[in-house]
């Protein structure tokens, strides 16, 4: 994620056979295209069983933001116990936030605020960011 570095991040892991994933993908897709230009990017990581089953899901949905299989990097994101799960990293590389499941209005604005420069509260000292915050993520 070097090439990320001084934007916003929301790391996606997600699996085709989820139907929240597949409900989401296209919402963070639209919201990508509206903020992109404002130093936002999502990086979302299949954790499908095979290359090829999330290759073909996306080759279909024609997502403009970075798509990978998880198996094929090293990452510390830690065990994945819900699809989706949602890391949310600033712009110094520092994971503010973490959750599983869709994401609500009020974690929607809480990226838009990351996103603007002005977050409303520190995710490392405060579960309300991220209602579902994992703080052992942190």
């Amino acid at each position: 994620m070097e090439e990320e570095h001084g934007k916003v991040v929301l790391v996606v892991l997600w699996a085709t056979w989820c139907p929240i994933c597949r409900r989401e993908l296209p919402k963070l897709e639209k919201f990508y295209a509206e903020n992109a230009a404002k130093g936002f990017d999502i990086v979302a990581l299949s954790v499908d069983e095979t290359r090829q089953a999330a290759r073909d899901y996306t080759n279909k949905n024609q997502f403009s933001f970075a798509i990978g299989w998880r198996n094929q990097f090293k990452d510390n994101l830690g065990r994945v116990d819900g699809t989706p799960t949602m890391v949310l990293v600033d712009r110094q590389g520092i994971v503010r936030a973490r959750t599983e499941g869709a994401l609500d209005d009020a974690q929607w604005w809480a990226i838009e605020d990351e996103i603007a420069g002005k977050p409303q509260k520190d995710a490392r000292q405060d579960s309300t960011f991220f209602p579902n915050l994992l703080r052992r993520a942190l």
